[in-house]
């Protein structure tokens, strides 16, 4: 049978699982994570969970035909409910809102601190995500941003002191970055666009801040022809996201 085949988004998390570690797919839909990694020998084991039965059923029909019930245990929980403290090294959260990420490492933190290894990759609010592993003490030590679909994704690698990883000391100094801003909005800078991302100068990130620049601009064009308050609010917004955009570009302006 052929091995399985992820789309790059997906692949991207999966390759960032620590090597050999026992793994929870949380929300695991249909399971083609969790077979990845087995069939790459990435992890040793996993523990497959999911919310709803339906997605369930058609993972066990997956694993069985690829002869993975040993290696491969599915569980229906929410969130983390399924999985014990101890039980694995790496959780993989991907494919759902920042905002129930969030709740998800929230509600279950003794489970999260006796991982090794955090893989998250939010659908929205990235920036309220690296606020709450801040807030956790976790730390992230590697970003990957993919290009999938035409959509833009940032995958995290995020260690908690149970981890015997220290950071990527490779990953270059953040701090230096060209401007004028203070701590507090330098750290909104990182928590928006990623420290890790801005130090290595990643080249997906600046099309999408190029991209992100550019749409705005058009935007607050439109807003120029009203004269609401609405209108001169959300313009207002556009602004100081620009303003930030171009602090993230100044990152390049070094490379």
């Amino acid at each position: 049978m052929k091995k399985m085949d992820l789309s790059v988004r997906m692949k991207t998390v999966a390759d960032m699982v620590i090597q050999g570690a026992a793994v929870a797919d949380i929300g695991c839909d249909h399971a083609f994570v969790s077979i990845y990694l087995m069939e790459r020998q990435r992890a040793k084991r996993v523990i497959a969970s999911d919310v709803r039965p339906g997605p369930l059923s058609i993972a066990y029909n997956n694993i069985k035909k690829r002869n993975m019930e040993q290696c491969i245990e599915l569980r229906q929980g929410d969130g983390l409910a399924a999985i014990r403290p101890y039980e694995v090294d790496t959780i993989i959260l991907a494919g759902m809102g920042g905002i129930l990420m969030n709740r998800i490492l929230e509600q279950k933190k003794e489970t999260v601190f006796t991982a090794r290894q955090l893989v998250l990759q939010p659908q929205s609010d990235l920036c309220l995500v690296r606020k709450k592993l801040r807030e956790l003490g976790i730390v992230i030590v590697r970003e990957e941003m993919v290009v999938d679909m035409g959509k833009y994704y940032t995958i995290l690698d995020a260690r908690t002191k149970s981890s015997d990883q220290p950071p990527d000391s490779d990953s270059g100094d953040a701090h230096a970055a060209q401007g004028s801003y203070g701590p507090d909005e330098k750290q909104e800078l990182y928590d928006r666009y990623g420290e890790y991302l801005l130090a290595c100068a990643h080249p997906v990130l600046l099309s999408y801040l190029k991209k992100q620049y550019a749409d705005h601009e058009r935007i607050l064009a439109e807003l120029e022809t009203r004269s609401s308050e609405k209108a001169r609010t959300r313009a207002d917004k556009l602004k100081e996201e620009q303003d930030y955009i171009l602090g993230a570009l100044a990152y390049y302006e070094k490379t």
